[in-house]
């Protein structure tokens, strides 16, 4: 025990050092692609299963509690456990949790019972140490029932959430959805926009050069989903894509305005947006919206078949068929980057692009992980597998 106690200590020292001291600015100090369990970044990714935040450090392929408590067992709430003392333990519900600029950041739910529900709505971004130690909070977001994405970047932290339920637990027939943008630097929170509308919902945020671009998703008039006899059959579907409306917002975070970039309907499908790229697949065609210079340009849809589109360093990488390739954004070409063997890589797809590390999912749930510089040789045959030790 104590032997490995020091381990955990070491990794958490190395993982300090590294934050603070990899570059002057230390907001930029790490990408990260944000889940609700999981958030991968260029030296690792962060678990949040189980109640206590978890590090898997890519290089020398362990995980480890963000605890540096001597003899700690890192465990969570339970029945026998009700007040868990470990570091790594931020709450009951820690979501959308990241490693920036050498802090370690985490959205908290508030505490609430069933009987009592108004905590359900109320959310709080927590700084700590990376040890769990000394932690703050730093923002508050009223009336969020469910989190639903979140982006850091640039010294920003975006959260968005969707509400079916008002506070006394009644279905609301139109959802609300809404966005909060945090100052990291100076602790400050503003609400940027709200709807309300039938199914409303925004899936997809990015922050990119001062501005935060956004997906929201509606449906033009009430739909009770009871009213049809199989749910996915092609009579919904249809009826679906006919009432499915999708917009693209920008917002300006100097200026405070925002604006829509783009619209369409159902047969649309904003694949992803990342590193100031979007992408958005029809059936028979894509558009790419370029947030640099806001340029827009259709495509065929044949150039991103594929599994887990993913833009990084103006190229779009996409997975078909046993190929790795990539889509030049400026000059409008593809590439073959690589090969993978699809039997023992079952149905691949890329979930998050940083700049030394990528990340990949099977079918299976299995992730692996490849070195940045070893991906865009096309070196997929060098994927390790992500091996939670608890």
């Amino acid at each position: 025990m104590k032997m490995k106690w020091k381990k955990i200590v070491l990794l958490l020292m190395v993982l300090v050092l590294f934050c603070s001291c990899k570059k002057e600015e230390p907001m930029d100090s790490w990408e990260a692609a944000v889940g609700l369990s999981y958030t991968y970044m260029r030296e690792g990714v962060i678990n949040t299963n189980g109640q206590v935040l978890r590090f898997y450090d890519v290089q020398s392929e362990q995980d480890v509690a963000l605890c540096a408590k001597p003899n700690c067992e890192h465990l969570g709430a339970s029945s026998t456990n009700p007040n868990p003392e470990c570091n790594a333990y931020l709450g009951a519900y820690p979501d959308m949790p990241a490693i920036v600029g050498g802090q370690l950041y985490c959205v908290i739910q508030e505490e609430f019972t069933w009987d009592k529900p108004e905590g359900l709505f109320q959310k709080y971004l927590y700084r700590a140490e990376v040890d769990g130690t000394n932690r703050k909070e730093i923002a508050k977001f009223s009336d969020a029932q469910n989190s639903a994405t979140a982006d850091y970047g640039e010294g920003y932290f975006v959260y968005t959430y969707r509400n079916t339920e008002d506070v006394e637990g009644n279905t609301l027939e139109q959802c609300r959805a809404g966005i909060y943008l945090v100052d990291l630097k100076q602790e400050k929170t503003e609400q940027i926009t709200v709807f309300d509308g039938y199914q409303a919902y925004i899936p997809n945020v990015m922050v990119y050069n001062d501005k935060v671009y956004y997906v929201y998703s509606y449906l033009k008039e009430y739909m009770d989903f009871l009213d049809y006899e199989v749910i996915f059959s092609e009579e919904f579907n249809q009826k679906m894509v006919e009432n499915t409306c999708q917009e693209i917002w920008e917002y300006d975070i100097k200026t405070k305005k925002q604006n829509c970039i783009w619209n369409g309907g159902g047969s649309y499908y904003v694949t992803t947006m990342n590193d100031g790229i979007i992408c958005v697949k029809e059936s028979d065609r894509a558009t790419i919206i370029n947030c640099a210079d806001g340029a827009q340009k259709e495509v065929s849809q044949e150039i991103f078949y594929g599994k887990a589109v993913m833009p990084y360093g103006n190229k779009i990488y996409f997975l078909t068929d046993g190929v790795l390739k990539a889509y030049q954004v400026e000059a409008g070409e593809v590439e073959d980057i690589g090969t993978y063997d699809e039997s023992e890589l079952k149905e691949i797809g890329i979930l998050a692009i940083t700049e030394e590390t990528v990340y990949f999912m099977a079918q299976n749930g299995d992730e692996y992980y490849l070195p940045y510089d070893k991906f865009i040789k096309g070196k997929l045959d060098e994927v390790k597998k992500i091996e939670w030790q608890s």
